[in-house]
C-alpha cells in the first residue's frame, strides 16, 4: 500500500491554478489522472503515448470533491495498491501525466525502491510487491552502472530481445534477478527473507555477512529487502565485469552448476535459459524460460512455493493478477 509521501500531493502542498508541478513516483506507479475539479483519482492501466511531457498542469486539490465520474472505478490515494497499474491520460484535453526522469544513480535507486511496500497488510510478506522492488531495483543499480547501454544476450541458447523485447542487458538482468531471489529465498519464504540459514546466509538473496560488508555499505542489513538487493546488484555487477563466468551470476547456485559441495550440487541445471548445465548427468541441459511474473511482476500473479523447475524446460503458466 502506499502511504507516507501522499502528503506531499494533498491540499496543503497544492499547487496555483494552472502552475506546473513535477510527477512523482508515487503517481507514476500509480494510474493517476486529475479530474475536472482537480481531485486526484486512480483509474485502470491504459496506454502511455511516447510523446508524453515531463510535467502537467494541474488545478488546486480538493480531497472532498466527488462529483466528478469518468466510468472508471476511483480510488483514494492512501487506500490504493501499486500493483498493475500504470501512467494515463488526463481528461479532456488528452495532455498526459508521465514518467519524469530515471534515476541517474544508485542513490535514486535505493530512494524509488524504498517508496514499494513490500509488507502485507495482515503481516509477512507481499510476493508481488517483492518481485515489483527486485526487477526495477535490480535493473536500476544496473542501468546506472553501464548495463542500460549494453545489449540484451543473444546467443546460441538462447536471444533476451527476441523472446521479451528487452531493450538492453540491464531489463534483461533485472527480470533474472526475479527469479534468482525467488528461488534462493525459497519463494520469499519469510524464515529466508528474515533469518540465516545454517550456513549464514540470508535474505531475498541468501547474502553472505561478508559479501554484505564488502557490497552493501555501511548499516547495511542483509534482511531489508533494498539492502539485500543493492548488495546482490553490485555483486553481480563486479563478476560480470571480472568476467568471472555465468554472465554474472557465478555466486548463485540456482545458476551456477559447477558448485559441487553437499548441498549446491543439488542444482542439476541453471534456473536462467541463457545457460546450459555443466552437471556431468545433466550437461547440456538448458535452464527453463523466464515466467512472465518476472518479467512483467506488476501484471502475473508471483505464485506460491512449488519449487523451482530446474530439469524442467518450463515454469507453470503464469496467471494474470485479478484473475
Amino acid at each position: 500500500m502506499v502511504n507516507g509521501p501522499l502528503a506531499a500531493i494533498g491540499p496543503s502542498a497544492a499547487p496555483a491554478q494552472g502552475a506546473h508541478r513535477e510527477v512523482s513516483a508515487i503517481e507514476r506507479r500509480l494510474a493517476l489522472v486529475v479530474d475536472e475539479s482537480g481531485v486526484i483519482v486512480a483509474v485502470p492501466e491504459t496506454t502511455m503515448p511516447p510523446e508524453a511531457s515531463e510535467t502537467v498542469e494541474t488545478t488546486a486539490l480538493d480531497p472532498t470533491e466527488t462529483t466528478a465520474d469518468f466510468g472508471q472505478p476511483r480510488l483514494w490515494l492512501d487506500s490504493f495498491s501499486s500493483a498493475g497499474v500504470a501512467a494515463a491520460l488526463l481528461p479532456g484535453d488528452g495532455r498526459p501525466l508521465v514518467e519524469r526522469p530515471q534515476p541517474t544513480n544508485e542513490s535514486e535507486c535505493r530512494q524509488e525502491a524504498s517508496l514499494i511496500e513490500v509488507k502485507a497488510p495482515g503481516g509477512g510478506w507481499d510476493r508481488q510487491a517483492l518481485a515489483v522492488l527486485v526487477r526495477s531495483l535490480f535493473e536500476c543499480v544496473t542501468r546506472v552502472n553501464g548495463l542500460g547501454e549494453e545489449p540484451a544476450t543473444s546467443n546460441r541458447t538462447w536471444d533476451g530481445a527476441g523472446v521479451w523485447g528487452f531493450a538492453n542487458l540491464a531489463e534483461q538482468v533485472g527480470s533474472e534477478a526475479v527469479v534468482v531471489a525467488y528461488c534462493e529465498s525459497v519463494g520469499f519464504a519469510g524464515h529466508a527473507l528474515g533469518s540465516n540459514n545454517p550456513w549464514g546466509y540470508g535474505g531475498l538473496f541468501q547474502m553472505g555477512s561478508a559479501e554484505l560488508r564488502r557490497f552493501g555499505g555501511s548499516g547495511a542489513s542483509k534482511f531489508d529487502p533494498v539492502d539485500n538487493t543493492v548488495a546482490a546488484a553490485r555483486y553481480f555487477l563486479l563478476q560480470y565485469r571480472n568476467r568471472a563466468g555465468w554472465g554474472g551470476w557465478s555466486p548463485w547456485a540456482v545458476v551456477n552448476t559447477n558448485f559441487d559441495d553437499d548441498v549446491n550440487n543439488q542444482v542439476k541445471a541453471p534456473i536462467l535459459p541463457r545457460f546450459r548445465s555443466t552437471d556431468p548427468d545433466h550437461r547440456g541441459k538448458r535452464g527453463p524460460e523466464l515466467p512472465e511474473w518476472a518479467v512483467d511482476p506488476e501484471s502475473f500473479q508471483v505464485p506460491a512455493w512449488d519449487g523451482c523447475p530446474y530439469l524442467s524446460n518450463r515454469w507453470p503458466a503464469s496467471r494474470p493478477l485479478g484473475g
